[in-house]
């Protein structure tokens, strides 16, 4: 009987260099990458209060980790967006017209949505969540949508005006 086997993609050994004319533009080396990672494993604290001076928060924490085996409680007493900041500030800094979203679809059709016309989606269908279907920040939400930029478009809604949402994306 011949043996069938299934060759694993779980362990991956193969390495992809960027083009020399792609890497030049990075903004993390690998020498940066590796006193990052050491940093967050010497002082994970420190790390993680660090990284999170980079998004916007509408409130600063008071405590960064609040630390009662085993439960962890991340930058507590602060609030922040992840609409807004995968939105808003983008727009505010002056990148309304770069791609924020190109999709490809399995037929070969192309769709581009550049960050301020994805802000104005986002912001007609939570206007219409909040106005039409009267949700509230905390009323859960169910998506079921497959993976197009329409599912972007409801989760940022949903993330900005606080609805919990139930990913069912179909493949």
């Amino acid at each position: 009987m011949e043996s069938k086997s299934i060759d694993t993609v779980l362990k991956e050994t193969r390495s992809f260099e960027p083009p020399a004319s792609f890497a030049q533009h990075a903004n993390l080396t690998t020498a940066n990458y590796d006193r990052l990672w050491k940093d967050s494993q010497e002082q994970p604290v420190r790390f993680w209060e660090q990284a999170a001076k980079n998004i916007h928060w509408f409130e600063t924490w008071t405590e960064t980790l609040s630390w009662d085996e085993p439960f962890a409680k991340w930058f507590v007493g602060g609030k922040t967006n992840a609409s807004f900041n995968c939105l808003d500030r983008h727009v505010a800094g002056g990148r309304k017209d770069k791609t924020a979203i190109l999709w490809e679809g399995e037929e070969g059709d192309v769709r581009t949505l550049t960050y301020g016309q994805l802000l104005d989606r986002v912001s007609q269908l939570a206007n219409g969540m909040q106005n039409d279907l009267g949700l509230k920040p905390g009323d859960t939400v169910a998506i079921y949508m497959p993976m197009i930029p329409e599912a972007v478009v409801t989760m940022l809604a949903c993330a900005g005006r606080g609805y919990p949402q139930c990913d069912f994306c179909r493949l």
